[in-house]
C-alpha cells in the first residue's frame, strides 16, 4: 500500500535532500507533499528536484499540516519532519496497523549514539510490553515520523496551532476510539545545533498557547510543563554522571528554552518570518 508523505518545511536545505532521498528509497510513496513557509534558501529547489508537490502556508504549523492532509487522496498519510532520516526498517511501521489503530508513531532519536541510548531507555521504561506503547489522551503523540489514517483528520481544527499541534492530533484520534501506537521503529533526528534553544523555547510557548486558546486545560498544561522540565533535568544528570559534556550541554539548552517559553508568548516572538505576499493561499503545482 502506497502512502502520501506530508513534510512541513522552512529553510530546510541542510537536511531536506537526505530526508527525501531516504523516503523514496525505503517507503512505498505515492507522492510527497511539501508545505513550505516561504523558505529563503534552497528548500524549494530541492523539493522540485525530487518531484514533490509544493504547497505554501504562512499561517501556522497546524495549518500547514491540514493543507497537506487536504491535498492528499490517500487512505494513509505519513507525517515526516524535514530533519528526520528513516532507514529500511521503517517500512515495518505498516505491521502495527490494524482496524483499531488510527496512528502508528515511530521514535525519533538524536543523531548522537549516547543520547539515542538514553532516549530509548527513557521511552520504554514506561511499559513492560516492549512491542509498543499505547498513548492515552493525556500523553503527547508526535508527528515527526507517524503513519495516520487520513479520514480521521478531516474534521480537526489546527489553524491557530504553531506548536503542540501534534498533541491535538493525537488527542483527536484517541477521542474517536482509535489507538495511537508508539512502536520500536527508530529514525534519526538530525536537528541542527543552532535550532535547539530557539525550538525548545517555541515548543514551550506553544504549550502555553494551547491553554490560552482553550485546546488544553490549565492544569493539564502545567502538568506537561513540569513533566518536560523534570525530563530535561533527569537527562542533564544522566550525561553528567557519564561525563558526556556535549549531551549535558544540549539538554541544558533545551531546559533554558523551556524557561524562555513565557517570554516568547508574552512578547509574541515570531517562530518564522511572515511576508506580506499572500503565498499562504497559493496551491503549488506538482513539479
Amino acid at each position: 500500500m502506497k502512502v502520501d508523505v506530508i513534510i512541513p518545511t522552512w529553510n530546510s536545505e541542510k537536511t531536506l535532500a537526505s530526508c527525501l532521498k531516504l523516503l523514496q528509497k525505503h517507503m512505498p510513496v505515492e507522492k510527497i507533499i511539501v508545505v513550505d513557509r516561504e523558505s529563503e534558501d534552497r528548500t524549494l529547489e530541492i523539493a522540485k528536484s525530487f518531484g514533490c508537490q509544493i504547497l505554501f502556508d504562512t499561517v501556522s504549523l497546524g495549518s500547514a499540516r491540514l493543507k497537506g492532509v487536504n491535498a492528499s487522496k490517500s487512505e494513509l498519510i505519513l507525517f515526516i519532519d524535514d530533519d528526520i532520516m528513516i532507514d529500511k526498517d521503517f517500512k515495518d511501521i505498516f505491521l502495527f496497523l490494524d482496524g483499531d489503530t488510527g496512528a502508528v508513531q515511530g521514535i525519533a532519536v538524536p543523531d548522537v549514539e549516547s543520547e539515542a541510548e538514553a532516549f530509548i531507555a527513557s521511552v520504554f521504561e514506561r511499559t513492560s510490553d516492549k512491542s509498543f506503547i499505547l498513548l492515552s489522551q493525556k500523553q503527547r503523540g508526535y508527528t515527526n515520523a507517524t503513519l495516520i489514517r487520513r479520514s480521521l483528520l478531516t474534521d480537526i481544527e489546527l489553524v491557530d496551532m504553531d506548536a503542540y499541534e501534534d498533541w491535538v492530533i493525537s488527542r483527536h484520534i484517541i477521542s474517536k476510539g482509535y489507538l495511537w501506537k508508539v512502536v520500536p521503529i527508530f529514525v534519526v533526528h538530525k536537528q541542527p545545533e543552532e535550532r535547539i534553544l530557539f525550538k525548545s523555547a517555541w515548543n514551550a510557548a506553544g504549550l502555553l498557547n494551547m491553554s490560552k486558546v482553550g485546546k488544553i486545560r490549565y492544569q493539564d498544561m502545567m502538568d506537561l510543563v513540569l513533566h518536560n522540565e523534570y525530563n530535561e533535568i533527569r537527562l542533564i544528570f544522566f550525561y553528567l554522571e557519564r561525563g558526556d559534556a556535549a549531551g549535558m550541554w544540549r539538554h541544558i539548552l533545551i531546559l533554558i528554552g523551556n524557561f524562555l517559553g513565557p517570554f516568547f508568548t508574552l512578547f509574541k516572538v515570531r517562530r518564522r518570518p511572515i511576508h506580506d505576499r499572500k503565498s499562504s493561499d497559493r496551491i503549488g503545482l506538482r513539479h
